[in-house]
């Protein structure tokens, strides 16, 4: 489902209008974008230094791909690559990143962070949404850039100091590189830096501890969500871990009645971000606001997952 631009202003919250920028923050904009189409080309170059190319990259090479940064409302910045997303929400104390993407991609947001105008050492805190080589494997590399402090829902903690992805209890592989968790929060307790504060919300479809942030800039809502999407999940006999598909229907009840205004994910296609930035582009300021988006993506999600289940319940049957 692509996302239309010039969406009916009544499924909008007008008070999530960007404010008019100055001419200076104008600059600093057109100045990020520069930069970053000389990082962007600049990859694409036979003889620029690349990192080793992690097997994820190498099946995913738009996992890895630089993009151009954009705001998609306020203070929050997409600045992941173009197939994996991570954010930079700003605030007058510093700003938090979330996500980190795959191993290889923190170069890339580093870059872009700086592009934007702001320090690297202004980041004091490191979020993750689900503990998975995409979301997380760039946070160790970024822990060092940055000097920030990771930050972990208990319920995903071991798998990102372990480095292992918890949709197999007995498996160390796919893994991203350890990350320790300075600070441990719990599921509805917020993280707050000065003006901007981010709420943690476990959402384990996708993995044990994955982990959704809520914001509310201005009294509106913004929902940065990790995923619940089943992919190659195994739901039974043997499941990948214990208690799968009751995370999944506990996360589907939980989110039933969430309608964010804004609705961004580490799956960028979840957010129709490249659909929505065009839209930007051509002069749609609210763009990103959508208060139908979410309930969308998670009844397409939840029927995946009650597909899946029928298929693999058919297939023990079947003894296949």
């Amino acid at each position: 489902m692509r996302a239309r631009c010039g969406n009916d202003v009544s499924r909008r919250r007008r008070l999530l209008k960007p404010a008019p920028r100055s001419d200076g923050e104008s600059d600093v904009i057109s100045g990020a974008l520069t930069v970053l189409a000389a990082v962007i080309a600049a990859a694409g170059c036979a003889g620029a230094p690349k990192p080793a190319q992690s097997t994820w990259a190498a099946g995913n090479p738009a996992w890895a791909n630089p993009v151009e940064p954009c705001l998609t409302e306020e203070n929050v910045h997409y600045v992941g690559a173009r197939g994996r997303a991570s954010f930079s929400i700003a605030g007058r104390e510093g700003h938090f990143l979330l996500d980190g993407g795959l191993p290889e991609n923190a170069g890339i947001i580093a870059r872009t962070v700086q592009a934007l105008g702001f320090t690297l050492r202004g980041v004091p805190f490191l979020l993750n949404s689900p503990a998975h080589v995409d979301p997380s494997g760039g946070l160790s590399s970024m822990t060092e850039i940055t000097g920030a402090a990771p930050v972990a829902i208990e319920q995903g903690r071991s798998a990102r100091e372990r480095g292992v992805d918890l949709r197999s209890e007995d498996d160390d592989t796919p893994g991203a590189p350890p990350v320790m968790a300075d600070r441990r929060i719990a599921d509805g307790e917020a993280l707050v830096l000065g003006d901007v504060a981010l709420t943690a919300r476990l959402t384990p479809a996708h993995r044990p501890g994955c982990a959704a942030w809520t914001m509310t800039p201005g009294g509106g809502d913004i929902l940065f969500f990790g995923s619940a999407r089943v992919a190659a999940d195994r739901l039974l006999d043997p499941p990948h871990h214990q208690g799968i598909v009751d995370d999944d229907r506990q996360t589907f009840r939980k989110t039933r009645d969430w309608r964010p205004d804004i609705q961004l994910a580490n799956h960028p296609e979840f957010s129709q971000i490249e659909d929505r930035r065009a839209c930007q582009v051509g002069g749609d300021e609210t763009a990103f606001a959508d208060a139908d988006a979410f309930a969308t993506l998670t009844r397409k999600l939840e029927a995946g997952f009650e597909a899946a289940l029928a298929r693999q319940t058919a297939e023990a049957a079947s003894g296949r």
